[in-house]
């Protein structure tokens, strides 16, 4: 068996090295992702979500998500909202399910986030109730 000289292993690492900035500062941004962080959102913000207020689900689907972080992206998003009590994101079937209380947010009040962040929503459908 033939063994790698010192030289030939450091081509190679630096090759890999150079191979890896050039994937990271050309692969991984075109994914869609937004870099413009929402403003934090605190953790009894969600307590605003109170009983008797009418809940809806509905389903939405959106399309520019090619990675988990697109994913993240849009889950983050759409949980920051108030109103919104759950929100479940599928990059397999590109779309959204999202639960919310309709006295506090509207299904396109929730699309213009997702769009602002740089993704494209269709038309929701409500879900119905089991």
């Amino acid at each position: 068996m033939k063994s790698i000289s010192l030289f030939k292993m450091s081509a190679l690492t630096k090759s890999f090295g150079l191979f890896s900035f050039i994937f990271m500062g050309f692969v991984l941004p075109s994914c869609g992702q937004q870099t413009n962080q929402s403003q934090p959102v605190e953790a009894n913000a969600k307590e605003q979500v109170t009983a008797g207020l009418s809940v809806k689900t509905v389903t939405m689907p959106v399309e520019g998500m090619s990675c988990s972080a697109c994913v993240s992206n849009v889950k983050k998003t759409v949980t920051a909202l108030t109103g919104v009590q759950n929100v479940a994101v599928s990059l397999e079937k590109r779309q959204a399910t999202i639960t919310y209380a309709q006295e506090q947010i509207s299904p396109e009040q929730i699309s213009k986030a997702i769009n602002d962040k740089g993704y494209k929503t269709g038309q929701a459908r409500e879900e119905k109730k089991q």
